[in-house]
């Protein structure tokens, strides 16, 4: 009787202990701590400011779809002395003069390129599709922290679990000994002798792992970001290949020159007015260079397609 009492002493001094520990605590769900980490995560945070970044480049300006338009200005002066030789002798030449010539222009300039062999619009492309990979990788970032967040709670949530069932224990050890004790006398059996009753268990649950692997299929991330880049090298093969075309490109500008000169026929001229000036740039030899760029594009998009194979294989 005296091991009877003692048992029950160390199992009532345990309950106590556990009691003490799920004493005022904060209770917090699931959906607060989804919401915690899509605010404070640094790993999301980061993939914000790419997606942001990424977003910001994804315009036809950086695409260079759009003009050019600049302002333009200058002065210069010059002091020293002059030698000059006419061309006829109705004008004596000048030794050792003391020169001085200033000028000054002010305009503003345009310029645009009217074709690059489509390298604008397949840069504009590659853009939109680096900005939908950052999306994805956002996407990717954020389900991964949320995955592992709920593993996490409910990680904790099982530790918990597992302390208020130690606690039942404990609660229901103390009957059970009581109960035992009882039993074993009504049974006329050694008052300490113990053993278990057969535990019910409920039986597994059927999961249709094929309906499972085309919800994966359909909505995996990683099959999208590896498409996109898929997009990607297609355009950046294409701009490779404008490199073969010719270039033309349109400046027009508005401004305004002064001159002055002690040693010039004209000793001040001004002008003021438009011009403008088409220019055309074909490069026929690089060394090659653009024939390896295309080759490295190709076999860049073979590798892509066969991480695609490999992510989402062909049924």
């Amino acid at each position: 009787m005296k091991k009877y009492n003692i048992s029950r002493r160390i199992i009532t001094i345990l309950f106590f202990i556990i009691s003490l520990t799920l004493n005022g605590q904060t209770i917090i769900t699931l959906e607060e701590v989804f919401n915690i980490a899509l605010e404070e995560n640094i790993d999301i945070k980061i993939r914000k400011n790419e997606r942001v970044i990424a977003k910001n480049s994804s315009s036809i300006g950086s695409a260079k779809l759009l003009p050019n338009i600049n302002i333009l200005g200058g002065a210069s002066i010059n002091n020293g002395e002059s030698n000059i030789d006419f061309a006829t002798n109705e004008f004596p030449s000048i030794n050792s003069s003391e020169s001085e010539s200033s000028s000054i222009n002010a305009g503003i300039e345009i310029k645009y390129t009217v074709f690059n062999g489509l390298n604008s619009f397949y840069t504009f492309r590659k853009l939109n599709k680096e900005n939908d990979i950052k999306s994805i990788e956002l996407q990717i970032q954020i389900e991964q922290i949320l995955i592992k967040s709920a593993k996490y709670y409910y990680d904790i949530a099982f530790l918990q679990k597992e302390l208020e069932i130690n606690q039942s224990i404990i609660e229901i050890s103390l009957e059970r000994y009581s109960k035992l004790v009882e039993l074993n006398t009504l049974l006329n059996n050694n008052i300490f002798s113990n053993f278990q009753v057969e535990s019910i268990m409920p039986g597994d649950k059927k999961i249709n792992f094929k309906t499972l692997e085309e919800k994966t299929q359909l909505n995996n991330q990683n099959i999208l970001l590896q498409k996109c880049r898929a997009e990607i090298l297609e355009a950046d093969k294409k701009i490779v290949g404008s490199n073969y075309f010719p270039k033309i490109s349109l400046t027009g500008n508005y401004g305004y020159n002064l001159n002055k000169s002690n040693t010039s026929l004209v000793t001040n001229q001004n002008d003021i007015g438009f011009g403008g000036m088409i220019n055309f740039y074909w490069n026929i030899f690089d060394g090659l260079t653009k024939n390896k760029m295309l080759q490295n594009a190709k076999i860049q998009i073979e590798s892509n397609k066969l991480l695609l194979d490999k992510i989402a294989p062909i049924n």
